[in-house]
């Protein structure tokens, strides 16, 4: 996790998909991690959930379910 995935920033800025970045406030990647990919993928989306961690996931599964589907089409 401290290490990879090391993608390439020319890789991220060809992403086609669309992507929405979860991250806690309290996670353990970096916040400034978490912004500078939003900032190099087109068109992504990002929430920083306040005071989560990056567990929050399954402790808080329905809440982030809830996030995620706010962007399901």
């Amino acid at each position: 996790m401290i290490d990879e995935p090391n993608i390439p920033e020319k890789d991220l800025r060809n992403i086609k998909a669309e992507v929405v970045l979860l991250a806690g406030s309290r996670d353990v990647i970096l916040e400034s991690h978490t912004r500078y990919l939003h900032s190099v993928i087109p068109g992504s989306k990002l929430e920083i959930l306040p005071g989560r961690t990056h567990g929050s996931y399954i402790v808080h599964s329905t809440e982030i379910a809830g996030l995620i589907l706010k962007y399901a089409k």
